[in-house]
């Protein structure tokens, strides 16, 4: 019992996608042309071996997976989401063979496109042939998005108790995950969040971003499920991110953050950018995932709102602003930061100000690396470090002092109130 309930929850959908590769086979041998299938955002699903008609574009295509931007770009340009009937397209780009375009639908949804490449025209029997196909694709794409949907769902709420703050809740998911076999029992295990800078959307239509998010995510959430070794790796899609779970002693070593930086970058591709991960691990097993999962949330704070730090940010990279990223927006007013770092912003110029301090501290005081950092003169730096002394009160030679600038600095960043800081109102230099 628990075997088949593992397997339904990690093996949805995979027979319905050995089926496009058949489908995909057979009709390139019957047409003797090379065949493929896209997703709707022009990502390669299923493509027949070459038959001598093949282009640099198919090549690439095929041995990445994926197309160029450019190409991409001029695919779309010529409204193929629109398509109920085949077209021919043809790429201005040198070496680029034209193509015959079959849209894959299913209950009006458009599941993706079957390309054959047209170095010759093809018949209107061939034409016709390539529909059925078309259809019988689209059926088979929309029960394995169906099965993928019901398994994201289950998985949702297995992680959701999983992470719970919650005791009785995280014992219960723990229980059904064990009854059913659904992860393997191992001590240890990773846990990243994935997320976007709120600034990274703020000019688009709500709307729009909302669907462009969805079908982004829903698709990042499957490449995950798809690449996992095993029955290892649950995933909970989110209205705004991801959350993976990874557990295995056979996974450990940082699977979660090559997993972290592969969704982070083809979610920025599939979404204009923007995207940042954290991660966590612990050696408790299941029963610790929500420590590790505490953890990978405070590192993508940290990610997104502190600059010295990568997209991808693991908990133990994180050191002092681990403490400091536990602080929510909400913990803070601006009102409560140190009173010498509030003086220093209501005076003219408290951006350069702030920012020269900030740089000068990230690098533990070195003038030469700090100048150089900012693109000025040791001179002007010793010239505005001796203005922020004058202004704050404090100074640069005593480790309190630092700390206390430092870090008043740091905690008005992850709380996302920086701005705000050096926006307050000004009043004339003394």
């Amino acid at each position: 019992m628990a075997k088949r309930a593992r397997d339904r929850l990690h093996t949805a959908g995979t027979e319905d996608e050995a089926g496009l590769q058949e489908a995909v086979d057979a009709l390139a041998e019957r047409l003797q042309r090379s065949v493929a299938i896209d997703d709707p955002n022009i990502r390669l699903l299923a493509a027949s071996r070459h038959f001598g008609d093949e282009d640099e574009t198919r090549i690439r295509s095929v041995l990445g997976r994926d197309v160029d931007d450019e190409v991409r770009e001029l695919v779309q340009a010529q409204d193929v989401w629109q398509l109920t009937e085949p077209a021919r397209l043809t790429l201005p780009l040198p070496g680029v063979t034209p193509r015959l375009c079959v849209p894959i639908r299913c209950a009006g949804l458009l599941l993706g496109f079957l390309w054959l490449i047209e170095d010759a025209p093809l018949t209107e029997e061939q034409i016709a042939d390539s529909v059925e196909v078309a259809e019988t694709i689209g059926l088979r794409l929309y029960r394995r998005d169906v099965a993928l949907e019901r398994r994201r769902a289950r998985m949702e709420v297995l992680l959701r108790g999983l992470v719970s703050s919650d005791t009785a809740t995280r014992g219960d998911a723990l229980s059904e995950l064990r009854e059913d076999d659904l992860l393997p029992e191992a001590d240890h295990v990773e846990v990243a969040v994935v997320g976007r800078r709120a600034a990274a959307h703020a000019d688009d239509d709500a709307a729009d971003v909302d669907r462009a998010l969805a079908t982004a995510l829903a698709q990042a959430a499957d490449q995950v499920l798809r690449r996992a070794p095993g029955h290892s790796t649950l995933v909970w899609v989110r209205r705004t991110g991801l959350v993976v779970l990874v557990a295995g002693d056979q996974v450990a070593g940082h699977q979660v953050e090559q997993v972290a930086a592969r969704v982070t970058a083809e979610l920025d591709r599939a979404t204009g950018g923007g995207w940042t991960a954290g991660t966590g691990s612990h050696d408790g097993g299941l029963a610790e995932a929500r420590q590790a999962y505490r953890h990978a949330v405070i590192a993508n704070r940290a990610a997104q709102h502190l600059p010295e730090f990568a997209n991808v940010v693991t908990w133990e990279e994180l050191g002092v602003y681990g403490l400091l990223a536990m602080l929510t927006p909400g913990d803070l007013d601006i009102s409560s930061y140190p009173a010498p770092l509030l003086r220093l912003a209501g005076h003219r110029g408290a951006r350069l100000l702030l920012e020269t301090a900030e740089t000068f501290l990230d690098l533990a005081g070195d003038v030469q690396r700090a100048a150089a950092e900012l693109h000025i003169h040791r001179a002007t730096l010793y010239q505005r470090l001796s203005r922020i002394e004058q202004l704050t009160g404090l100074s640069f030679a005593n480790g309190g002092d630092r700390l206390t600038f430092h870090l008043g600095v740091k905690i008005a960043r992850l709380a996302g109130t920086y701005d705000r800081l050096v926006a307050s109102p000004r009043r004339p230099d003394r």
